[in-house]
């Protein structure tokens, strides 16, 4: 078996995810295992050096560790698509690490080494967003807006990063919540004023929203979630509903939706949400991929989550 330890140095603060490779080199030493570590130079190298490996070498007997926050997962995932039987995992050294909260409410258990692994693979749906791949939620109207606007305040002096979130939230909601869209899912057209829609595979996302608590990442289906247009007057409410997953509370603001496919159509280039990644388009197709991977969660996750939600997952 190789394991291939895939770090982002740029990942938590003050570097904590390169402060880990002493922990990796001192376990799999100790163990003696066949391991390998690279690390990611730029934006996109995790995809790069993931598929440049399988291309060479194929999936037999291979795991891929992302380490670092939900983007260098995303980068694995994008560079082990297509590959039948790629097995990835992440060790959450990142700011957000949120994927995994799908898994458990415990995301250190990922940071056990050896419990990770010797752990077990469960197979997950991929989102496809044109030539993008997400594992966990894609998003489009206000949420997207707050993080596409937030590093204009991060350049300011003395501005950290709960102030420029809180400036970027601000700035946002006076220019308006709501904007009208296009929208269709799996065909059906609802076209509205929307304040958020999310196609969601995970259940957390934006450092700990519980924006989708019902999504199983292995059942074969996206969760839909349309938020309608709000006064600012109601957003306070509803934005508490939506971060605690507390969506049946509002059924006249928010719609559930399990499908396969949502189209949007805007009137200028939005900032769109790729699993927390932002890119700038006027019109968005998030659909359940037919490509599939191999997450490796810890054995003690496994159990736990498998018994919580009723349906074992083993490949």
């Amino acid at each position: 078996m190789k394991h291939i330890f895939i770090i982002n140095p740029a990942a938590g603060k003050k570097g904590g995810a390169e402060r880990f490779v002493p922990a990796i080199d001192d376990y799999c030493g100790r163990e003696g295992l066949d391991y390998e570590i690279a690390r990611t130079e730029r934006p996109g190298h995790g995809a790069e050096l993931t598929k440049v490996f399988l291309e060479k070498h194929g999936v037999a007997d291979a795991r891929f560790y992302a380490c670092g926050g939900d983007g260098t997962l995303n980068e694995v995932a994008n560079g082990a698509a297509g590959h039948d039987g790629a097995v990835i995992s992440h060790i959450p050294l990142g700011s957000g690490n949120d994927f995994i909260k799908t898994f458990t409410g415990r995301p250190a258990e990922f940071l056990d080494i050896g419990g990770l692994v010797s752990g077990l693979p469960v197979e997950c749906d991929m989102i496809k967003c044109g030539d993008k791949y997400a594992v966990n939620i894609c998003s489009v109207g206000l949420d997207a807006r707050v993080a596409a606007r937030m590093p204009v305040y991060k350049k300011l002096p003395l501005i950290n990063g709960s102030a420029a979130y809180n400036l970027s939230v601000i700035h946002n909601l006076m220019m308006g919540i709501s904007r009208k869209l296009r929208v269709s899912v799996d065909s059906v057209c609802l076209d509205g004023d929307y304040t958020l829609l999310i196609a969601a595979n995970g259940r957390f996302y934006g450092g700990g929203f519980n924006a989708m608590p019902d999504a199983m990442p292995g059942d074969g289906l996206l969760e839909f979630l349309l938020v309608k247009g709000v006064s600012r007057l109601r957003a306070a409410s509803v934005v508490g509903a939506f971060k605690a997953g507390r969506y049946k509370e509002m059924p006249d603001i928010m719609r559930r939706i399990s499908g396969k496919r949502m189209e949007l159509v805007m009137d200028k280039p939005w900032p769109v949400n790729i699993d927390g990644e932002i890119v700038y388009k006027d019109s968005v197709t998030f659909e359940l991929s037919d490509k599939k991977f191999k997450f490796l969660i810890p054995a003690a996750v496994y159990n736990t989550f498998t018994r919580r939600n009723g349906m074992p997952l083993e490949v």
